[in-house]
């Protein structure tokens, strides 16, 4: 177990110039910068403190997010809570788009009342659809099909079908039996007496909500109930088009709850939470905080600082390292010798602080090589 007993930094250096048995005081502003930048070396690169907290998730665009921590050296992880009190790691995805993109001053319906948002575009790229029916003398005739939305909101479907119509009900002959009677023979029409007449109709298959201005609302409701009744002549890209993303790939650290992800912004100053899309298109549901996890940098190093009794004679080489290296003072050698008993100390620091069972090395050791 490690000792709880810690010095400030002030005191560590007041015991390392009484063990240097340097008395003037003068030295101590010197001494002390020599152990803050000692400290800072070891908190980073050999101590790894690393600190957690909870920071409340804020509304931005293009996704909510949370704010990276002051002084953070490296950025670990990002935790939320599930519906079981879990604690699930949210991944790193860096093919999360955070850029928005700059958006056309012209909009397709021509209203400049509101901001219609991408279902209002969907309504007016609605396609034409078309289907071949059947084929006579190598001529194929279609159903053509496409919708209207009306002012009300009621969204309406036309269809122009091409129908036989049947000038004798009489058929032809094409007696092979005999019996006296008109048999037909199989594989052709016995009526051929017809023309070709092109019936259109038309019905209400839903009806949308609509803003003051004439332009559908940007709502679930209205989202599904085009996808479920004009899906068909939606465009591939589509805003409210219903996309099936790759969240359940092959090794994919955070694919068994998918509770979202998260990505840094460019700047190193946000945290992006992207939420998992819902199967049914509804919101997701968002936390209402992210626990964070990182190693800070250390840069409010001070006389204040707490440094533990095991690291004190560690900073005390970093100190005496620190004080010669710049000093003409002192040789080369002085100094070599100097760094090396720094970076063995920080070597031992590291032993102490994560210990390693001897016999264990040596039996892996022993173990015959596979490869």
């Amino acid at each position: 177990m490690v000792d709880n007993t810690t010095y400030t930094l002030k005191e560590a250096v007041e015991i390392y110039l009484a063990t240097r048995q340097i008395n003037n005081k003068k030295y101590y502003p010197s001494f002390l910068i020599s152990a803050i930048w000692s400290w800072k070396n070891l908190f980073k690169n050999t101590i790894y403190a690393v600190n957690s907290q909870w920071f409340t998730l804020k509304s931005g665009v293009p996704y909510n997010y949370v704010d990276m921590p002051p002084n953070v050296l490296r950025f670990f992880s990002a935790t939320v809570v599930n519906e079981c009190g879990e604690m699930i790691p949210l991944f790193m995805d860096n093919r999360i788009n955070i850029i928005a993109q700059p958006t056309s001053s012209q909009k397709k319906c021509g209203c400049g009342a509101c901001d219609c948002g991408g279902l209002c575009e969907d309504i007016n790229s609605l396609t034409y659809t078309t289907k071949v029916l059947f084929t006579i003398s190598g001529v194929d005739y279609y159903e053509k099909d496409w919708v209207k939305v009306c002012p009300n909101g009621d969204i309406l479907e036309y269809r122009i079908v091409p129908t036989k119509k049947y000038n004798t009900f009489t058929g032809d002959g094409g007696d092979y039996n005999r019996d006296y009677n008109n048999d037909y023979l199989i594989g052709t029409s016995p009526f051929q007496d017809f023309t070709i007449e092109y019936v259109t109709t038309q019905k209400i298959i839903c009806k949308l909500t609509l803003l003051p201005c004439g332009c559908p609302e940007n709502t679930v409701d209205n989202i599904n109930l085009l996808n479920n009744y004009c899906g068909c002549y939606l465009p591939f890209n589509a805003f409210c088009k219903r996309k099936q993303c790759n969240t359940k790939v092959t090794g994919e650290i955070n694919g068994y709850d998918n509770l979202g992800s998260i990505k840094v912004s460019e700047c190193g100053t946000k945290i992006y939470y992207i939420p998992h899309p819902t199967c049914d298109g509804t919101p997701p549901l968002l936390p209402t905080s992210l626990l964070l996890n990182w190693q800070t940098s250390g840069e409010n190093c001070n006389e204040i600082v707490q440094v533990p009794e095991y690291a004190i004679e560690t900073l005390f080489y970093g100190i005496d390292f620190n004080s010669k290296r710049f000093n003409n003072a002192y040789s080369l050698g002085e100094k070599a010798e100097s760094k090396y008993n720094w970076q063995d100390a920080q070597n031992q620091l590291v032993l102490f602080l994560n210990p390693l069972n001897l016999d264990y090395l040596a039996q892996i050791q022993d173990q015959p090589i596979l490869y």
